[in-house]
C-alpha cells in the first residue's frame, strides 16, 4: 500500500509543477509577445486547467484508497 501512497503524493506535485508552468506562461505572455511574436495566453490557461484536472483526479484516488484502506482494516 505503501506504493500507492507515494504515486499519489507524485501526482499531486505533478499536478502543481505543470500549474506553477502554466501561471508562469500566462504571467509572461507580454514578452512572449513584444520578442517572440507568438500568443500564449490561451496555452497557459488551458496548461492550468489541465493541472487543476490532474489535480482532481490525484485527490479522488487518495480518497478512494483511504476508503479501500478502512474497509480492510475493519
Amino acid at each position: 500500500m505503501d506504493k500507492r501512497t507515494g504515486k499519489i503524493a507524485t501526482l499531486n506535485l505533478t499536478a502543481y509543477i505543470i500549474m506553477i508552468s502554466g501561471i508562469l506562461l500566462f504571467i509572461l505572455t507580454p514578452l512572449f509577445i513584444r520578442y517572440l511574436k507568438s500568443d500564449t495566453d490561451v496555452l497557459g490557461i488551458l496548461i492550468v486547467i489541465v493541472g487543476l484536472a490532474v489535480l482532481i483526479v490525484g485527490r479522488v484516488v487518495m480518497l478512494v484508497v483511504k476508503k479501500v484502506r478502512s474497509r480492510k482494516s475493519s
